[in-house]
C-alpha cells in the first residue's frame, strides 16, 4: 500500500507521520490508565488462563490469540507480580500495534499500512477498547501487512512467500469474518493477475476450511448456526424494511457517525475519480456483511460484543480507503485529514465512555473488599447490574467470577477472592457445586488448577455477600458533576492559554523578562536564591533557544510556560491520580484571586502551589501502592519547599488538612525531608531572602502585631480586599459556612487566614495594588482553594454549590484580567515607541527620563518598573540581533559605574553585562555608551 500520493503535499506528510504515533501513544496511555477496566469479559479470562496454565490460551484454533497473550505470558515466566501482569495485558495490543507500524514502515516502507494500521485499532471502537482481545483486531493487523508484503519489491522471494503464506493463513484462521476481508481485499488489489499467488491463496484457504470444519467445537458451530437464515427470503428482506432500515440509519448515528462519513466519503471520491468497480466492490461487501451482522444479531443495543460484531465492517471500509483511496494523489490530503477527524472523535468517546467502565470495575472491588471484612473468600453478588447512558449496555458480564479473582489477588494471593453473580447461579451445575471453585459459570475448576505464586484457592461456600460500598446511589448526580469540573478546567486552561499568547509581549513585566533574558543569553536555567522551581517556567523557552528558533517564538513559548506547566499537572492529576477534584483545583487557583500576576507569570509560588497541590491529592491518593505514593508525596513536597518561604506554611497548613490515617504514613520521612532542606537552605541563604526574611524580627514586638487589629487598620485591610478580591471573599465565606459544623476544619481555616495576614501585613503594610501586591497576597487564595476543595468538598450535598460559585470567580477574574490589559498593552508600547525613537536618532543605547508616568489607576499600579532595560532589548532584538536597543531610565543610569566598557549592557541598576557576555545570535546592540535620545550619532 506504498503511497502514490502527492510528496509535495505538507499538510499530507504531516498528518500521515503523525497521525499513527498519535493514535499509539493514546492507546498506550489509555492501556496503562485503564488497565483493571481492560479486564472486561473475554479480555480477563484470557489473561487468568495464560497465568494459571503458564502458555498460551488458544481456543477454536484461532492461533491469533497468542499474539495477544505474549507480553503476560512473558510476565509469568519471569514471576512478576499480579499488578504487572495486568498491566502487561493490558499493554499487549499497544506493544503489537507498534511492532506492526514498525515492520510495515521501517522493513517495507509502506507508510499507507502504517496509517491503516493505526486507523484499525481506533476507528470506530468504545466499548471495543475496553476488551483488547477480539481474534478479528490481530486478524485484521495480519491481513493488512500481508496486502502491504504483497506490493513490497524489495524483499527475498524466499522471505517474500513465508511472510505471504504466514501473513494470509493467520488473517484467514483468526475469525470466520477474517475469510472474508481477505478476499475482499484479495478482489481489491486485483490478485488474479498474479496466477501463482492467487493457486497458493486458494489452496491455503481450502486447507483451512477442511481443517476448521472437521476440527470445529460446539461454540462455533451454535455460532454459524445463523447461516441457515440465508435460505429464508422472509428474514433477509425483513433486513431491509423501511422501518428497521431507519432504526439501523439512527443506530449508525449514534455510534458510527465517523465510519459513515468515512464510507460515504470513499464512495464519492472513488466514483468521481472514475474507480467505479472499487465502488461497487466496497458497496457490495457492506451489503454483505450488513446481512450477516442482521442475521447474526438482529438487535440494535450497543455494546462491546456488537462492535466486535461490526468490526469487520469498520475493517472493510478503512481497508478500501488504504487501498483504493489514499493511493489517490487528488483525495489524499482530505482523506488524511478525515482519518485524523474520525481518529480524535474516537479518543473523544473512548473518554466519555470510560467513567462507566471505571464505576463497574469500582463496583466489583467494593465487594471484594466487603467480602474480605466478613472474612470470606467466596461471595454471591446481584446480578444484572447496568452501567451506562442510553443506547449502551455495559453491565458486570459474566466475567465477574474471573475479573474479583484477578482484581483480588493484585496485593498478594492470601487476598484471592472469587465472586460469582445470581446470573451464575441459573445454571444448574453451578447450583450444586457451591463448595467447589468456579473460575466462571461453565469452568467449575479443581483448586489444585490456580498458580499458587499468585491465588490462594478460596475456601468455604459460596454463600451471598453484602453490597459493599458503591457509588452507585449517586452516580448520575456525580457524573454530572465530574463533567462540570472538567469543563471548567478546559476552559480555564484555554482562557490562560489564549491569555499567554495574546500578552506573550505584555508578560516580559519585571522578573518575567529579566529570567526570560538571563536564560536565552546563558543557555542553561537561570536559578535564584535555590528556587528550582523556576526551571518549569525556564525549560520551554531555553528549548526554542536551543534550537535556534527567533526570538519571538522564544517570547511566545516563554508566555505559554505556565500553561505547560498546568497542562502537565491536570495531566497527572487527571490520567494518573484519576482525580478530578484535583483537576479543578489546578486550574482555578492559576485564576482566582490573580489579574496583574498574570502578567508576571514566573512568580515561583503560583508553580509552588501547583505541586502543593499535586503532593495533596498524592497524599491522600489511596490508590497508589504505599511506597510509591510516600515517594511521590516526598518528592513533591521538597520541589514545592524550594519555591518560596510562603509555600512552607501553605505545605504544613496542607498537611493539616490530611486525617490521621492519610497524614501518619508520611510524617516522618516529610519531616526528615523538611529538617535537611531547611539546614541546606540557611547554609546558603541568599542576601535578597535573608533581606526578605527579616521582617520576621517584627513579631516580636507586639505592638506592631496588635497594631494590624486596630479597627482602622482592619477596616482599610477589609476595604482593600473587598475592592481586589471579592471572589476569595466568597469563597472564604463560603468554607467557613460549609465547614460550620466541622470545628476543627473551621479553626483550622481560621487560623491559616490569621497567620497569613499577620504576616503579610507586617511584610507589606503598603496597600497600593500592583503585580507585587498580588503576588504577597496569593497565598490567601491558595490556601482558600485549598481548603474548600479539600475540607469542604467533603460535604457531597455543597458540591454543586462549590463548582457553580468557583465558575462565577472564574468569569470573574477573567473580566478583571482583560480590564486590567489594557494598561499592561499601553505599558509594553511605551518601550516599543521609545525604542523607535532611538532607533529613528541612530542610537542602540538610550537613557529615558519617565518621569511619573504610569499606565493604571490609582486602585490597580501599573509602572514602568526596574525591569525597562530588559524589556527594551527583548522587544527590540524580535527584528533581529542587530536591531537590538538598550534603554535604561535615569535611576539605572545612576547606579552604572562612570569607567565601564562601551561594550556594556545594562539589564538593571548595576547588573551589567560585558559585551563578551551577550549572546550575538539574539542581542547584538552597536557598542557604545548610553546617551539620553537627541545626542544620537
Amino acid at each position: 500500500m506504498a503511497s502514490t500520493g502527492n510528496g509535495t503535499d505538507r499538510y499530507a506528510i504531516a498528518i500521515a507521520r503523525f497521525f499513527p504515533w498519535a493514535v499509539l501513544g493514546f492507546l498506550a496511555l489509555f492501556a496503562v490508565r485503564f488497565a483493571d477496566e481492560r479486564l472486561y469479559s473475554d479480555s480477563g479470562y484470557y489473561l487468568a488462563r495464560v497465568i494459571n496454565e503458564g502458555t498460551f490460551r488458544i481456543e477454536h484454533g484461532r492461533w491469533v490469540l497468542a499474539l495477544s497473550q505474549v507480553l503476560p505470558l512473558v510476565g509469568v515466566k519471569l514471576g512478576l507480580g499480579m499488578k504487572a501482569l495486568i498491566v502487561l495485558h493490558s499493554l499487549n495490543n499497544a506493544v503489537w500495534l507498534c511492532a506492526c507500524m514498525l515492520f510495515a514502515g521501517r522493513v517495507l516502507r509502506d507508510g499507507d499500512a502504517v496509517i491503516a494500521l493505526a486507523a484499525v485499532h481506533l476507528i470506530g471502537l468504545t466499548h471495543g477498547l475496553f476488551c483488547p482481545i477480539f481474534e478479528l483486531y490481530y486478524g485484521a493487523d495480519l491481513l493488512i501487512l500481508f496486502l502491504a508484503v504483497n506490493r513490497c519489491e524489495g524483499l527475498a522471494p524466499a522471505w517474500r512467500w513465508l511472510l505471504l503464506i504466514t501473513l494470509f493463513t493467520g488473517a484467514i484462521t483468526s475469525h470466520f469474518l477474517g475469510l472474508f476481508l481477505a478476499f475482499g481485499a484479495i478482489a481489491l488489489e486485483e490478485a488474479w493477475s498474479n496466477r501463482k499467488l492467487l493457486v497458493v491463496l486458494f489452496a491455503l484457504t481450502v486447507v483451512m476450511l477442511i481443517v476448521r470444519f472437521l476440527t470445529l467445537s460446539v461454540y462455533e458451530q451454535s455460532g454459524l448456526e445463523f447461516l441457515a437464515d440465508l435460505r429464508d427470503p422472509q428474514k433477509l428482506l425483513a433486513l431491509f424494511a423501511l422501518d428497521r432500515m431507519m432504526e439501523f440509519a439512527g443506530y449508525l448515528a449514534i455510534h458510527y457517525a465517523d465510519l459513515s462519513i468515512l464510507a460515504l466519503a470513499a464512495t464519492t471520491m472513488l466514483w468521481r475519480s472514475g474507480e467505479r468497480r472499487s465502488v461497487l466492490v466496497l458497496l457490495g461487501g457492506l451489503f454483505v456483511l450488513h446481512v450477516l451482522a442482521g442475521l447474526f444479531l438482529p438487535g440494535f443495543i450497543h455494546d462491546r460484543y456488537r462492535e466486535q460484531v461490526n468490526f469487520a465492517t469498520t475493517a472493510w471500509v478503512l481497508l478500501v480507503i488504504a487501498l483504493r483511496l489514499l493511493p489517490l494523489a487528488r483525495w489524499r490530503t482530505i482523506t488524511l485529514a478525515m482519518l485524523a477527524a474520525a481518529g480524535l472523535f474516537r479518543m473523544v468517546r473512548a473518554e466519555w465512555i470510560a467513567p462507566w467502565y471505571t464505576e463497574r470495575t469500582a463496583l466489583t472491588k467494593a465487594r471484594i473488599d466487603a467480602a474480605r471484612e466478613r472474612g470470606a473468600s467466596k461471595g454471591i453478588v446481584q446480578a444484572p447490574v447496568y452501567f451506562g447512558p442510553p443506547h449502551h449496555l455495559i453491565d458486570l458480564s459474566w466475567s465477574t467470577s474471573v475479573e474479583s479473582l484477578l482484581l483480588s489477588a493484585t496485593n498478594g494471593p492470601e487476598g484471592t477472592v472469587s465472586l460469582i453473580t445470581t446470573e451464575d447461579l441459573e445454571l444448574p451445575e453451578v447450583r450444586a457445586q457451591l463448595d467447589r471453585f468456579i473460575f466462571r459459570r461453565w469452568d467449575i475448576m479443581d483448586p489444585s488448577w490456580l498458580d499458587q505464586r499468585y491465588f490462594r484457592a478460596p475456601t468455604g461456600r459460596y454463600t451471598p455477600a453484602p453490597a459493599g460500598s458503591s457509588a452507585m446511589s449517586t452516580r448520575s448526580t456525580g457524573r454530572w458533576l465530574d463533567r462540570l469540573t472538567v469543563v471548567l478546567a478546559i476552559l480555564v486552561m484555554a482562557f490562560l492559554a489564549q491569555f499567554a499568547w495574546r500578552f506573550a509581549e505584555e508578560r516580559l513585566y519585571a522578573d518575567s523578562g529579566y529570567y526570560l533574558f538571563r536564560t536565552i543569553n546563558e543557555g542553561g536555567f537561570h536559578i535564584e536564591h535555590g528556587r528550582w522551581v523556576l526551571a518549569f517556567a525556564e525549560w520551554l523557552p531555553l528549548l526554542g533557544a536551543k534550537l535556534g528558533l527567533p526570538l519571538r517564538s522564544v517570547i511566545t513559548l516563554h508566555s505559554l510556560s505556565s500553561v505547560v506547566f498546568l497542562l502537565f499537572a491536570i495531566g497527572f492529576a487527571g490520567f494518573v491520580l484519576h482525580d478530578r477534584r484535583t483537576v479543578l483545583a489546578l486550574a482555578v487557583v492559576q485564576l482566582v484571586g490573580l489579574a496583574h500576576g498574570l502578567f508576571c507569570p514566573v512568580f515561583e509560588l503560583y508553580y509552588g502551589v501547583g505541586l502543593i497541590i499535586l503532593f495533596h491529592a498524592t497524599a491522600v491518593h489511596d490508590k497508589l501502592e504505599g511506597r510509591t505514593r510516600i515517594i511521590l508525596a516526598c518528592l513533591l513536597f521538597i520541589v514545592a519547599l524550594s519555591s518560596h518561604p510562603m509555600a512552607w506554611l501553605l505545605l504544613f497548613g496542607s498537611i493539616m488538612l490530611l486525617d490521621h490515617r492519610q497524614r501518619r504514613p508520611i510524617l516522618v520521612p516529610l519531616g526528615i525531608c523538611a529538617i535537611m532542606f531547611a539546614a541546606m537552605r540557611f547554609s546558603s541563604m541568599s542576601t535578597y531572602e535573608a533581606a526578605q526574611l527579616s521582617f520576621a524580627q517584627r513579631i516580636a514586638f507586639p505592638s506592631l502585631v496588635f497594631g494590624l487589629f486596630r479597627p482602622g487598620v482592619i477596616a482599610e485591610q477589609a476595604g482593600h480586599t473587598w475592592l481586589h478580591y471579592p471572589d476569595v471573599i466568597v469563597l472564604a465565606v463560603l468554607c467557613m459556612v460549609v465547614l460550620w459544623k466541622d470545628r476543627r476544619a473551621v479553626q483550622l481555616f481560621a487560623s491559616g487566614m490569621l497567620v497569613l495576614y499577620v504576616l503579610v501585613g507586617l511584610y507589606l503594610p503598603d496597600l497600593r495594588h500592583d503585580r507585587y501586591r498580588e503576588q504577597v497576597d496569593f497565598g490567601f487564595a491558595a490556601w482558600t482553594i485549598l481548603v474548600l476543595l479539600y475540607r469542604a468538598w467533603d460535604q457531597a450535598s455543597w458540591r454543586w454549590a462549590i463548582v457553580l460559585l468557583i465558575a462565577f470567580c472564574g468569569a470573574y477574574r477573567m473580566v478583571e484580567a482583560e480590564r486590567v490589559a489594557p494598561f499592561y498593552a499601553k505599558r509594553t508600547q511605551w518601550h516599543l515607541d521609545r525604542i523607535a525613537e532611538a532607533r529613528a536618532q541612530g542610537l542602540s543605547k538610550a537613557i529615558v527620563d519617565p518621569g511619573n508616568i504610569e499606565f493604571g489607576t490609582m486602585d490597580d499600579r501599573v509602572t514602568l518598573y526596574w525591569s525597562t532595560g530588559v524589556e527594551s532589548l527583548l522587544l527590540s532584538a524580535k527584528d533581529g540581533p542587530q536591531k537590538a536597543v538598550s534603554i535604561i531610565t535615569k535611576d539605572d543610569a545612576l547606579c552604572v559605574p562612570q569607567d565601564v566598557d562601551p561594550g556594556t549592557v545594562v539589564l538593571r541598576c548595576a547588573d551589567v553585562l560585558g559585551p563578551e557576555e551577550v549572546d550575538g545570535r539574539y542581542f547584538a546592540p552597536t557598542p557604545g555608551a548610553y546617551a539620553p535620545p537627541g545626542e544620537g550619532r
